[in-house]
Parts: C-alpha cells; structure tokens; sequence
C-alpha cells in the first residue's frame, strides 16, 4: 500500500495537465482499492451540476467525460455539500431511488457498492473523487481510510492543473484579443479585414456564422 501512495503522489505531480496522468492514477487504485468504475467529478461554484473529468471502467449510461450532469439527488451532491465522504452499500434499488435517485443508472448497470470522496484545497472541494463496485458490501474501513489518503494525496495537484488550465486560456485569450486589435488597424479599408478578424474571434467564441451589420443613418 504505502507503495502504491508513493507511486500515486509520483504519478499525480507528473504533469501539470493532469488530464494527462488519470489513466496510470486509476491503474495504481486499482491495486489497493477493488472497483468497477471510477470517475473524477467537477462539480460548479454554484453546485448545480458536474463536470466529468474522468471515468474509467464499467459503461454507465450517461456517464461520458465532458458530460455537465444535475448535481441534485446525487452522492455527488451530498459530498460536495458536506465535504465530507459518503459510503452506500448493502442497500437495494428502492433506497436509492428514495434518497439518491441519481445514482439509478449505476445500479442498473450492474453496481452495487458506492464510495465518493471530496478532494479539498485549502478548505475548497475542487472535485469528488468516486467509486463503485459489482460485489455487495465491496468497501471495508481500510478501503475507505485508504482512499481518504488518496484525496488528500491528488487534490493539489487537480486544483493546481485546473488553475494552470486557467491561466493559459486567459493567456491565449489576451493573445487572441492583441491580434484581433492589430488585424482591424491594419487597414484603413474594414472590408478587407475582416475575414481574419472572424478566423481570430472563432478562437475565443465558437460560430457557426456572423453577421456585421451597419445602420443607414437616413433610414
């Protein structure tokens, strides 16, 4: 176990993109902690829904990466709520449907144990770390102490990469921002800039069309 952490800490600081790493981060968890699916959620400061960043194993309806899922009625929801982890296991469909309904299409594909942790950075969940199993009963108290070990163990390193993601889209929009005010400057004629004016803004926001419309001030 301890050499797994070790490896896990090693994998996770690896990168800056950690999108890059999930994959050998899952491999290591797989070692210490049975499960059948797993996936890192993102939920929003509002705390309406979450992003999924990752998930690996078991298919999941509706459980695909870059999916934005309501947070209400989920383990999710609770974790992200209460900062604190939350185990379900032992219990059938009509306990989930009552008291987390949107954890259904888990248990209809098959899972039966639940395990969500949140992953704090100074005091904030930046995301929940979730698993699940087949098996009934799957999570001892080792596997839960081990993957509250885990949390802390990743956290800085999502809130770290999720702030360098950040930086290097404003960076790129500043860029973008730059060349668009040289390519309209660049001509005392506007027509003829602005085909290269629409490839830059296509950058920052995504079209399928723009118009530019100019009023007939007599009209």
């Amino acid at each position: 176990e301890r050499k797994v952490l070790a490896e896990i800490g090693r994998i996770i600081s690896a990168s800056l993109d950690i999108d890059e790493v999930y994959e050998q981060f899952a491999d290591q968890l797989q070692l210490i902690i049975p499960f059948d699916w797993l996936g890192i959620l993102m939920p929003d400061p509002e705390g309406r829904f979450n992003t999924i960043s990752y998930v690996s194993g078991l298919a999941v309806t509706g459980q695909k990466v870059g999916t934005r899922i309501p947070l209400e009625g989920s383990l999710v929801q609770k974790t992200f709520a209460s900062r604190s982890g939350a185990l379900i296991q032992d219990v059938d469909r009509r306990y989930l449907e009552e008291h987390v309904g949107a954890s259904l299409p888990f248990y209809d594909a098959g899972l039966r144990s639940f395990l969500t942790l949140p992953l704090l950075h100074q005091g904030n969940a930046v995301a929940v770390l979730a698993i699940a199993s087949r098996a009934e009963s799957a999570f001892t108290d080792s596997h839960v102490n081990l993957a509250e070990r885990i949390a802390e163990q990743i956290a800085g390193a999502i809130a770290n990469s999720r702030l360098h993601a950040t930086l290097e889209t404003e960076a790129e929009e500043r860029r973008t921002l730059a060349e668009i005010g040289w390519i309209i400057s660049s001509s005392p004629d506007i027509d003829e800039v602005y085909e290269q004016f629409a490839n830059q803004l296509r950058h920052l926001i995504p079209v399928d069309r723009l118009n530019i419309f100019t009023p007939d001030a007599e009209r």
